[in-house]
């Protein structure tokens, strides 16, 4: 599988975030990725305060947490934007690391 691959920069991500399937095919850079979510990062954290946000603003809305379409529209689309952050910037670092110039769009 080629390393620029849609398919590899979705297995290195998914690696990143803890989603690994360990069924996949790229067990060797499982070595060399580390998981973004472990405990104690800055994203476990960032997480963990999102998800006590969600529960305080349901239990205001009077609604169990994952009932309101409102918040869970949130999270779920601040999770999609993270996730076409991480692959353009795995796609830029690609592009720079074998010489791009910078002037043509990635």
């Amino acid at each position: 599988m080629e390393k620029n691959s849609t398919e590899f920069m979705q297995q290195v991500y998914d690696l990143a975030t803890g989603a690994y399937n360990p069924g996949s095919s790229i067990v060797a850079e499982n070595a060399f990725v580390e998981n973004v979510f472990s405990e104690g990062s800055v994203c476990a954290e960032a997480y963990r305060e999102v998800y006590a946000a969600g529960e305080r603003l349901c239990r205001r809305l009077g609604v169990q947490f994952g009932d309101d379409v409102d918040v869970e529209a949130i999270v779920d689309n601040m999770m999609e934007i993270q996730r076409e952050i991480g692959l353009k910037m795995y796609e830029y670092g690609w592009y720079f690391a074998k010489g791009g110039d910078g002037i043509h769009k990635v």
